[in-house]
Formats: structure tokens, C-alpha cells, sequence
């Protein structure tokens, strides 16, 4: 399953249960604001609206729960890729690249990257002593704190969105439009990249 699937099903379930939740309230509304008159169409306006109120407030848990349990998972999973054992041979060859110093060659440095590059722990580990003797200055990663900060960002994002959903009528809510995108969604976005550092490609185009 694609990472943010989950999420991004959420979303649009959530979404979707909202909207109909409003319309039948609109519906309710005006056959009672046409059949009956004070005080009794007060009264079965508020039992209508209370069925809104629960019904949002019972989906907006159910929404949270589904965001909140993936994004959980999708962070264990990163935490995984990010303290992977380096390779075996890799302390010893860590030790002879920082023996030789300013000395190792462009096509040693980029050999050596290629070798280690779908390790995170290695990848990162030699580019720092890489760039401290001025080889391979171009090359850089996208590091767990670069792909913590964004999935945070995101996940912050969407639950702020699910809090506050009540009361945005219809399609008034650009962030549902935006989140729920076939093509477009920043879910599906970030999915895609998470799952590219999941398949350990760390170095940055």
C-alpha cells in the first residue's frame, strides 16, 4: 500500500461524510421551516442540528484516529530506514577514506557513495567526512530531519484541517479541495517522496 493511502482515503471519506451530513441538515431544515410553525419547528430544528453536531463530532474522531494511527506508522517506518546497521565492511572502510584524507579522488568519492548510498547511517556518515576534506561537495541527501520536518508539517496541517471542518459548508473548504486532489493532493505528494527515502534513495537530484 502507498505510503499516506490511508491518510489520504481518510481525508476524502471524512470529507465526503461531512458534506452529506450538511446537505441532509439543508434538507431537514427546509421541510421543517415549510411544515410547521413556532414552537415546534424550533424544536425540531435543534433535534436536527444536534444530529449534525454528533454526526460531525463522530467523524471527525474517526477521521483523527485513521491520520494520526497511519502517520504513527509511517514514522516508525522512517525511524527503521534511518537506524539501519551500516554495511559490515563499512567501519573499516570509513577508516581508510579518513586515512587518506584530501587525498581521495573524485572517482573514489562517487564509487564509494554508490556502494553506501541506499544506507542511510553510511550515506550520511561518509558524505560528512567527505565534505570535510572538500570532496563531493555537490552531492547532499535529504536528511531524517529534512523528512521529519515535512511529514510533521503535513500531518499538523490535516489535523488542524479535521478540527476545524464544522461548520465549513459544501465545497466553501479549499483545504478539502486541495487535500483531496486525484493528482495534486499534498498527501500523495509527500507519500511519494517518503516512499522514495524508504527505498533508500537519500541522495538529492
Amino acid at each position: 500500500m502507498a505510503v499516506f493511502n490511508k491518510t489520504y482515503q481518510a481525508v476524502k471519506d471524512f470529507e465526503s461524510s461531512i458534506k452529506a451530513a450538511q446537505e441532509a441538515f439543508r434538507v431537514a431544515q427546509k421541510e421543517i421551516l415549510d411544515t410547521y410553525k413556532d414552537p415546534v419547528s424550533t424544536k425540531k430544528l435543534a433535534e436536527a442540528r444536534e444530529i449534525l453536531t454528533q454526526t460531525e463530532q463522530r467523524e471527525t474522531l474517526r477521521a483523527l484516529d485513521a491520520v494520526e494511527g497511519d502517520f504513527a506508522s509511517v514514522n516508525e517506518m522512517i525511524m527503521e530506514i534511518v537506524t539501519k546497521a551500516a554495511p559490515a565492511d563499512f567501519p573499516a572502510t570509513l577508516a581508510a577514506i579518513q586515512a587518506k584524507g584530501d587525498k581521495v579522488s573524485s572517482y573514489e568519492a562517487n564509487a564509494f557513495l554508490q556502494k553506501y548510498g541506499d544506507n542511510y547511517l553510511a550515506i550520511s556518515t561518509l558524505l560528512e567526512v567527505l565534505h570535510s576534506s572538500n570532496k563531493a561537495d555537490s552531492v547532499h541527501i535529504t536528511t531524517a530531519e529534512m523528512m521529519d520536518a515535512k511529514v510533521k508539517a503535513l500531518e499538523e496541517k490535516i489535523v488542524k484541517w479535521i478540527r476545524n471542518r464544522h461548520g465549513v459548508s459544501g465545497d466553501a473548504s479549499y483545504t478539502a479541495k486541495m487535500l483531496t486532489h486525484e493528482t495534486h493532493s499534498p498527501i500523495l505528494a509527500l507519500g511519494a517522496e517518503v516512499q522514495n527515502f524508504l527505498d533508500g534513495n537519500f541522495i538529492r537530484p
